[in-house]
């Protein structure tokens, strides 16, 4: 099955969980446009930190302390940060987790870590994000951003949109930053180099 095909139908799949509300992403079969619109080439070379000691980790319906969360992670070559939730509905976002284990497998690199961080802005409680994401199954924590550490932490980067991703070398380096749906085969070419 080809990238393309891959990308519509996870899109479709995400549209139909997200809020009724939301506007469904769609790929053109001339990719190039897309990526131009997606991928923000500014922040290639800045480096990112990820304050996660400031950040709640969820999983499996519970907030979960960091000797816990640690296990799920390694030092790796690269680490893919998924920022999501501002703007818009955080249980949505949270209820549709699952479909980035699909991500993940595409990306098939054991030299990844991925970093789920949600910054919801509409005060929703943490135990029910817990039980949302609980819910959808996600095979990883998810660790919400409560008092906007990740852009505290982060003060030269501008404002981001919900679902903006960056790929960082393990110096914490934006190789990549942009839509990462729209742009798998990119990472994919990344990662594997």
């Amino acid at each position: 099955m080809s990238i393309n095909r891959i990308i519509i139908i996870v899109i479709a799949v995400w549209s139909a969980v997200s809020c009724g509300n939301r506007t469904a992403k769609t790929v053109g079969t001339d990719q190039s446009a897309d990526v131009k619109a997606t991928v923000n080439t500014e922040l290639t070379g800045m480096t990112i930190d990820l304050p996660l000691q400031r950040f709640h980790a969820v999983k499996d319906g519970m907030v979960i302390p960091p000797e816990e969360w640690k296990t799920y992670y390694q030092e790796k070559e690269y680490s893919i940060i998924i920022y999501f939730g501002t703007g818009g509905c955080t249980v949505c976002e949270m209820k549709a987790c699952h479909l980035w284990d699909d991500f993940i497998d595409e990306i098939d690199s054991d030299n990844v870590n991925y970093y789920f961080v949600s910054r919801p802005e509409d005060g929703t409680p943490l135990n029910v994000l817990a039980a949302v994401v609980n819910e959808s199954y996600f095979s990883l924590p998810v660790f919400v951003d409560t008092d906007n550490a990740f852009m505290d932490a982060n003060n030269g980067l501008p404002a981001i949109d919900t679902h903006t991703s960056f790929l960082l070398d393990k110096d914490g380096r934006v190789l990549f930053s942009g839509d990462a749906w729209k742009n798998i085969a990119i990472i994919k070419m990344l990662v594997r180099k």
